[in-house]
């Protein structure tokens, strides 16, 4: 706080609560002040005939605040599906989110909603910034795992009927697997065991289509 007075034997620095934080007999000078509150600051010029005095309102900065980040979905997201986040903040002068290190959406409004594609299951982050700091928040997005089949062959494509076929496969994230036929028969439920590697040995009676 920095002051320049005339005609004033002494000065003094109140606080709101009318507490003398400093005393002065120079005409301008100089007080630091560690501020931890909003405050108003009283200078009073003394002299005898009079006192003469002015305020100063201090406001101290403060980190933002959320009070909302939310994902219209979190649970059961496929890959590449939209999914809206909205957020509701105080005192920032900047939003981001971000995924790890890639930021993805920033705005200077308090309020809002973006459409964000998801590709894959993340910590999906809203960081709100003024000058006094940052602060986050988190909103876990789980997506599914596709299934893959990543092959699925015959050991021979013609057989005479009743002729021995193995077909083998392997897959990747796969938690259930069938075997289906174009004849209308049942589905072959394969075991757990065998979901990720296996074969099987049919004897087709027609020419069969087999679908994994």
């Amino acid at each position: 706080l920095s002051w320049e007075v005339t005609d004033a034997a002494s000065v003094e620095i109140r606080d709101e609560s009318n507490a003398v934080l400093h005393t002065s007999s120079m005409a301008s000078g100089d007080f630091m002040l560690n501020v931890q509150a909003d405050d108003t600051y009283t200078l009073v010029a003394i002299n005898p005939a009079a006192n003469a005095s002015q305020e100063l309102s201090v406001t101290l900065l403060k980190v933002p605040v959320i009070n909302a980040f939310t994902a219209s979905q979190t649970t059961d997201v496929t890959p590449g599906q939209d999914v809206d986040f909205s957020w509701d903040v105080t005192g920032a002068d900047t939003i981001t989110i971000s995924a790890g290190a890639s930021v993805l959406h920033t705005s200077s409004d308090a309020a809002g909603t973006v459409t964000l594609a998801i590709p894959a299951s993340a910590v999906y982050t809203l960081t709100a910034t003024n000058a006094a700091g940052s602060i986050s928040r988190d909103v876990d997005i789980d997506v599914l795992i596709v299934p893959v089949i990543t092959s699925f062959d015959a050991d021979v494509v013609s057989v005479p009927s009743g002729g021995a076929v193995t077909l083998s496969w392997s897959t990747q994230d796969t938690v259930s697997l069938q075997l289906l036929d174009d004849q209308g028969s049942a589905p072959i439920v394969i075991a757990m065991q065998d979901i990720a590697s296996g074969s099987i040995v049919l004897r087709p009676q027609v020419n069969t289509t087999y679908t994994l």
